[in-house]
């Protein structure tokens, strides 16, 4: 799977939107449910707290012993909760090892046991659960909440079933999501989450293991999509600024007095301090010279003439009335983006951020094709330019 990298937020929600548009629709119109992931080092494969654990490939067996047998005692006496999970038994063991279809008929995991787990996933002990939010939001503020040497951050955006089915097949791994609809733990609630697991029938060593989620994703050709977004650490505060203006942020998605403080922090030092270092970072003189309005253009997915672009001109950027936005617009036959020319011109806009001496110095926002009806002096796709495959100019 290749990763799409992008420059800033702006540019996530775009490709987003792009990807919804181009999914299926169901009968009423509304594209498929989507999931979200945020990971805060790009060079990290999806991977299960089990995995990470040393515990790649446990059964069933293993798992629920373990959980439920041993762990459970200690966990009711110390928090004071009862969990009404099935006991284990010769019944399950053998369920475990010999049931090849316990998995695909939602027997495993029943009601409890999900319960328990989805607990004890929020609570620190190894899970064949993979965590996802069905916000990306609270997926952008998992990728960007902790500071590190990475230099890029991953949002995954996961589809089940973008044409509505889903099939598998016994001694093959398959993955599903087991449901947001769960009673449990209130973090559950405030992250919005939701889970997959992904599980494998070996008669001969076993029975059901829980498999690694890489070699299933995109497997069969009509389910279990998934897409990956890269973006650069440098948008942590930006992005982080962002949410906590909605309240996002680690005391409203965990409720504890760590990350009450935790919260405190990030708003009276990271992002006071770290706003004005980001804007002072991603100052631009305007006008764009040539070569960085391609490199801007390029960040976005958008190709230029290999062959270079005209020089921009000082007149061709616009300033709003009141002064604190600029924008700068691009003919449409002048890019490409996946090989197709756009119906429209490319948009670059700018936000003032401070002055540099008597001149204004601007932070670029977002670089998008502009709707229809939306007024410009770049032009339109010119009707004798093919859609797609179009030749440069000569």
């Amino acid at each position: 799977m290749e990763a799409v990298s992008l420059r800033n937020w702006d540019a996530f929600t775009a490709e987003l939107q792009k990807l919804r548009d181009e999914l299926p629709k169901d009968a009423s119109g509304q594209p498929p449910e989507l999931l979200f992931r945020g990971q805060s080092d790009s060079d990290w494969r999806l991977s299960t707290t089990l995995e990470r654990a040393d515990c790649e490939g446990m059964t069933f067996d293993e798992y629920y012993r373990l959980a439920v047998a041993r762990a459970r005692p200690t966990v009711e006496a110390f928090t004071d909760a009862v969990w009404e999970v099935p006991d284990y038994d010769t019944a399950l063991e053998q369920a475990f090892r010999t049931d090849r279809e316990l998995f695909f008929s939602r027997e495993f995991p029943s009601v409890g046991f999900y319960r328990y787990m989805v607990y004890l996933r929020h609570h620190g002990f190894p899970s064949p659960l993979l965590d996802w939010t069905s916000s990306m939001h609270v997926a952008a503020f998992f990728a960007f909440r902790e500071t590190g040497p990475a230099e890029k951050r991953s949002i995954f955006v996961y589809c089940e079933r973008p044409y509505g089915i889903k099939g598998g097949a016994v001694g093959e791994p398959a993955m599903r999501a087991v449901g947001r609809y769960v009673r449990t733990h209130a973090r559950h609630f405030r992250q919005l989450s939701d889970y997959t697991i992904c599980a494998a029938f070996d008669e001969k060593s076993g029975g059901w293991r829980f498999h690694r989620h890489d070699p299933v994703f995109g497997s069969r050709d009509k389910q279990d999509f998934l897409w990956k977004f890269d973006l650069p650490s440098t948008e942590r505060i930006a992005i982080l600024k962002s949410l906590d203006q909605y309240n996002l942020n680690a005391f409203s998605l965990f409720d504890t007095q760590e990350t009450l403080l935790e919260t405190v922090w990030l708003r009276e030092q990271v992002l006071e301090k770290g706003i004005s270092q980001m804007y002072l970072m991603s100052e631009e003189p305007l006008p764009l010279t040539s070569k960085k309005l391609a490199a801007v253009l390029k960040d976005y997915g958008y190709e230029s003439h290999p062959k270079g672009m005209a020089q921009p001109l000082g007149v061709d950027v616009e300033q709003a009335s009141d002064g604190k936005t600029a924008y700068f617009d691009v003919n449409a036959d002048a890019v490409r983006k996946n090989g197709e020319v756009p119906e429209r011109p490319i948009r670059l806009t700018f936000d003032r951020v401070g002055t540099r001496g008597a001149s204004p110095v601007w932070k670029l926002k977002s670089v998008l094709e502009l709707a229809a009806g939306v007024e410009s002096k770049a032009l339109d796709r010119q009707p004798e330019t093919p859609k797609r495959n179009a030749p440069w100019p000569g």
